[in-house]
C-alpha cells in the first residue's frame, strides 16, 4: 500500500477512536515509520494514536520532532529513555540533521546529538543501523552451533554419569 493510502487508511482507524482500529492504525503507521523515518506527519499521526492509547511517553517519543509538543508527553519520553543516546536511537531519524522537514526538528535533533555526545564523550550521529556481514553472520552462528555441540556433550557426560553410579549400585545391592 503507497504512502498516502497508508497513511489515509490510518487516520480513518484512528479516528474510529476504538482500540482495535487504534492498534492497526499504530502497525501501519510504525511500518511507515520504518520506510519513512523523516517523515514528520507520520510521525505526529503515530503520536496521535499513541495518544489515544494512553501511552504518553511514546506520545513524547513520535512528537518530539514536531513543531507543537505536550510538554508532559516529552516529559514522559525522556524519563522513559533516561540518557540522550537512547533517545536519539529511539527517535529512529536516519541521516543528517539537516535532512530535517522544518528547522525545529533540525534543532531538535542538533540539540539532542550534542547532548548525547557530552554524555558519552564520542563522537555520535543518526544512522541506519549498520547490517551484518555474511562472515559475521556466520560467525556467531558457528559460535551458537559450537555451544549447542559442547552443551549435548556434558549433557550426555552427565546422563552417562548418572546411569554409571545406578548401575553400580543396583549391583553392590545384589552382592549385598
Amino acid at each position: 500500500m503507497p504512502r498516502e493510502s497508508t497513511l489515509r487508511t490510518a487516520a480513518t482507524e484512528a479516528a474510529a477512536g476504538d482500540l482495535a482500529s487504534a492498534l492497526r492504525a499504530r502497525r501501519r503507521l510504525l511500518g511507515l515509520a520504518g520506510s519513512f523515518p523523516q517523515d514528520l506527519e507520520v510521525r505526529e499521526l503515530l503520536a496521535a494514536v499513541y495518544r489515544l492509547l494512553g501511552e504518553a511517553d511514546q506520545a513524547g517519543r513520535w512528537n518530539y520532532l514536531c513543531d507543537h509538543r505536550e510538554p508532559a508527553e516529552t516529559a514522559a519520553f525522556e524519563r522513559t529513555f533516561a540518557d540522550a543516546e537512547g533517545r536519539m536511537r529511539a527517535l529512529r531519524w536516519v541521516g543528517p540533521e539537516s535532512d530535517a522537514a522544518t528547522p525545529v526538528a533540525t534543532g531538535r535533533l542538533r540539540e539532542l546529538r550534542k547532548l548525547a555526545e557530552r554524555e558519552t564523550g564520542r563522537r555520535l550521529a543518526y544512522e541506519r543501523p549498520r547490517r551484518r556481514t555474511k562472515e559475521e553472520a556466520e560467525s556467531e552462528g558457528s559460535a551458537w552451533v559450537g555451544f549447542l555441540f559442547f552443551s549435548r556433550c556434558a549433557l550426555v557426560a552427565l546422563l552417562l554419569g548418572v546411569g554409571l553410579v545406578a548401575v553400580v549400585r543396583y549391583v553392590i545391592g545384589l552382592l549385598a
